[in-house]
């Protein structure tokens, strides 16, 4: 009689010997010291639902799942970073933090206080006047401020507009459901709070009674926070203490509207979410939003906030910024107190309809925090030389075309576009190379499935089984790797570190696409690694690296009309200098009238609050 275990050993003697027969050999991969593109996307299987799930019993059985994981490591080539980190004499980089000098510390404190928060918002926006009157555009803070204090409407009337309005995308086949948490009595509490300061004369500041809403995973007091589960995991009670950034809003007396979907423990770019239902995209219903700020980034491109806030590991709130037709900003990593224990990745960030409303959320969230020590050490955050959009000659754009052009043909159309309107300011191009961006890739994603895995290890045996399972495959394949595996991660963040550093010694700005396709269909709970890789191919340097970028509209595909976004990518600290050429970009194609084009859902609050 023959023995499980000999039947083991027999099935696992076949599944090696057919690994071996497909696996690539070491030395065909090239890690040579001259610059060359060398992006490839993820490989693992495309299954539907149903296969989906007997694949992922398969990954977590014993033996073959250890084989199927180091078949999809082996495939993607996850092993570049263990060579090439095993030729590095360097210690490990954790947390991409960068000192400031003591130069930039002394010019920014010099901005920062030329800045007035109530002058800023209340500027006309200096292309107002070039927008055709019978164009669409976004209800912004300004519009909030203005008619505050004209009486055009006040808090109250706005917090019904948008209780209504939330509860009717909602009520749609399909719902939007970009908004999953709000609390109607407490929304009109804060509201007729607002009303009464800003009657008075007394507002706390100019964002007094403008709405906002968080991603799901932040901390707000009074509001759940499962992390997109279903809450039987994490999340059963309700938060008591407000995060550091959400207490600096609280005390500008914004109006706090609820939480916004999410993909689930934020751990894939798709935007989806079994247990809390799918955001849906504005601009076409049928397709993805992409995340995991889901929930933010469809809000904003809605109308139904116009100040929302997100976190970005891996371009969870650029790569929905992008998809969404709206403006999404990745801090500087420690320039938004974000304290999570689990990530060095991860920051939080302004997603919002303009620009001038980025660079509006981003002052009033930037600053060190004592809850935060890796925002301690920063320069002073400002936006000075916003509105100095008509010459760009100080401005050196650096553009690896090979890179550039590895998009959908129309996303690099319209990423040019935006690129000569710049030039015809004066901006100069620069050709540059920029080497081992697929082991960058793969170091930031052994990286963060790593720390995902780590996230969520004290639940994960118990409750595994109420993670919806398109969220499981990267916790398992993130539980595989091995402390060499991370450890040569970070000894590659530390090279890279240097290395994209000196590359900014050259120019001022990197700029990319945002992703390179539009927001796919949805299609059900299918883990599409090429598409994975195709939203996250320009992403991950400013995660791992820990540069600011910044999103911006500048276009729409021409068969579906879904929104095309381009990336910029700054020096540590100059989020300024991001902000001001996505003013001026925003300006040439309003100017243009290339953006913005109404979605397919939106909602009219400021003109529902005005109809007394």
């Amino acid at each position: 009689m023959v023995s499980k275990s000999a039947v083991g050993v027999a099935v696992l003697a076949v599944v090696m010997g057919l690994l071996y027969l497909v696996d690539k050999p070491d030395d065909a991969v090239d890690l040579g010291d001259r610059p060359a593109y060398d992006v490839k996307d993820l490989i693992a299987p495309r299954l539907n639902e149903f296969g989906y799930s007997i694949f992922l019993k398969l990954l977590k059985s014993w033996p073959l799942g250890r084989f199927l994981v180091w078949k999809i490591k082996s495939d993607s080539e996850f092993h570049i970073v263990e060579k090439l980190s095993a030729r590095l004499y360097n210690v490990p980089l954790h947390v991409p933090v960068a000192r400031p000098s003591e130069q930039q510390i002394a010019t920014s404190k010099s901005a920062s206080s030329l800045f007035n928060l109530e002058e800023f918002v209340s500027q006309a926006r200096n292309n107002e006047k070039e927008l055709a009157p019978q164009r669409f555009r976004r209800w912004t803070v300004e519009d909030f401020y203005k008619g505050y204090r004209s009486g055009d409407f006040s808090p109250i009337e706005v917090a019904n507009a948008f209780i209504a309005a939330v509860k009717k995308s909602d009520s749609v086949q399909p719902p939007l459901r970009a908004v999953i948490q709000f609390n109607e009595t407490d929304i009109l509490r804060q509201a007729r709070d607002s009303a009464a300061r800003i009657k008075n004369g007394q507002a706390l500041s100019a964002l007094d009674g403008v709405p906002v809403l968080f991603k799901e995973e932040i901390d707000v007091a009074g509001y759940l926070n499962t992390y997109g589960t279903n809450g039987k995991i994490i999340g059963k009670v309700p938060i008591e203490v407000d995060a550091p950034l959400v207490d600096r809003l609280r005390k500008s007396g914004a109006m706090f509207v609820g939480k916004g979907n999410m993909h689930e423990f934020g751990v894939l770019p798709i935007g989806l979410n079994a247990h809390w239902g799918d955001t849906r995209n504005p601009y076409e219903v049928s397709h993805v939003t992409g995340g995991s700020s889901s929930g933010p980034a469809a809000a904003a491109a809605a109308g139904l906030v116009p100040l929302t806030i997100g976190s970005d590991g891996g371009g969870s709130i650029r790569i929905p910024a992008a998809l969404c037709g709206v403006v999404g900003l990745k801090p500087t990593h420690g320039r938004v107190p974000h304290p999570l224990p689990y990530t060095s990745v991860s920051v939080a960030g302004p997603i919002t309809a303009t620009v001038k409303d980025n660079a509006i959320l981003y002052m009033a969230l930037a600053g060190p925090h004592p809850a935060d020590g890796f925002s301690l050490d920063q320069p002073h955050p400002h936006i000075e030389g916003f509105d100095k959009i008509k010459d760009l000659s100080d401005i050196r754009i650096g553009v690896y075309k090979p890179y550039f052009e590895d998009a959908d043909i129309q996303i690099v159309n319209a990423a040019e576009t935006a690129v000569n309107e710049m030039v015809a300011r004066g901006a100069k191009v620069v050709n540059i190379e920029i080497p081992y961006l697929q082991v960058l890739d793969r170091a930031h994603k052994i990286t963060i499935m790593s720390e995902f895995a780590m996230g969520v290890q004290m639940h994960w045996h118990a409750s595994e089984h109420e993670v919806a399972i398109d969220a499981q495959a990267p916790i398992v394949l993130g539980r595989s790797f091995s402390a060499k595996e991370f450890l040569g991660a970070q000894k590659i963040r530390r090279y890279l570190f240097d290395q994209w550093n000196k590359l900014f010694d050259e120019v001022d700005v990197i700029v990319t696409p945002t992703t390179a396709i539009a927001a796919p269909l949805i299609e059900g709970r299918i883990v599409d690694t090429q598409t994975v890789s195709q939203l996250m191919r320009f992403i991950t340097a400013g995660n791992f690296l820990g540069y600011p970028g910044l999103s911006v509209p500048v276009g729409y595909m021409n068969e579906t009309n879904l929104p095309i976004g381009l990336q910029l990518i700054g020096k540590h600290w100059q989020e300024h200098t991001l902000l001001r050429l996505g003013n001026a970009i925003e300006a040439a194609l309003q100017q243009k009238q290339v953006i913005p084009k109404k979605p397919d859902v939106f909602f009219d609050i400021l003109g529902a609050a005005s109809q007394k």
